[in-house]
């Protein structure tokens, strides 16, 4: 990949006038529909995997090139990573935004506040995280009322990679907490109460962060 591109979608059009093609003839070749494709080209929606596979190996792509358009949509996924800025070892303490996270609920996540938080100095976290506040029933033996969670984005190649932990996702701008799991090989979003029913990941899911480090707890 020679230059240097800010999204599948500018690869995309980049590799079509490169190779003389219009969307109606390329679409054909790769046996895909034309909305498809155009959407692709537009960022409108975000290729899966089974696409890239054919891609690559339709075209005779390297391992190598097929691992940066992976990168690339990796980025298209979570925009926010094309940002991330170490905070470790600076001198100014994070501010980092709240969320409230009622259990009784969706998993909706609610904003609250922004909050200058004291984190060990050893934690290196990055400017994209944030904090999801518990509030009423316990989530999980581990996770109580009131507990105010760390949210990381991880880089991952395969939902596989986060199976039976709880991450934060965006749909339509709303953010919400789930926990990964695997249904006959697909993965899905379930419900952190049982009262929702599970989601099945596709292409309009963002992965937003994954729940890590417990940042304090109420003494009651």
């Amino acid at each position: 990949m020679k230059k240097n591109f800010n999204s599948f979608a500018d690869y995309l059009k980049n590799f079509i006038k490169e190779r003389d093609y219009t969307l109606e003839s390329l679409a054909e070749d790769l046996n895909v529909s034309f909305g498809s494709l155009s959407h692709y080209t537009t960022g409108k929606r975000i290729p899966k995997d089974v696409f890239i596979d054919n891609f690559a190996s339709y075209f005779n792509l390297s391992k190598e090139q097929k691992n940066e358009i992976k990168a690339l949509i990796e980025l298209d996924r979570s925009p926010f990573l094309k940002d991330r800025i170490k905070l470790h070892n600076k001198k100014e303490t994070p501010r980092l935004t709240v969320f409230s996270l009622n259990t009784a609920g969706e998993g909706l996540l609610q904003e609250l506040s922004k909050e200058v938080f004291v984190l060990p100095a050893d934690l290196e976290i990055y400017e994209d995280s944030f904090i999801v506040e518990i509030r009423g029933d316990k989530l999980a033996p581990e996770i109580l009322n009131g507990d105010r969670i760390l949210v990381e984005s991880f880089n991952f190649n395969n939902w596989r990679e986060l199976d039976g932990k709880i991450v934060v996702i965006d749909i339509k701008n709303e953010k919400f907490a789930k926990r990964v799991g695997f249904y006959d090989g697909e993965a899905i979003l379930k419900s952190l109460t049982g009262y929702e029913k599970n989601i099945l990941v596709d292409e309009n899911i963002k992965y937003v962060g994954t729940f890590t480090t417990l940042v304090s707890r109420k003494l009651f």
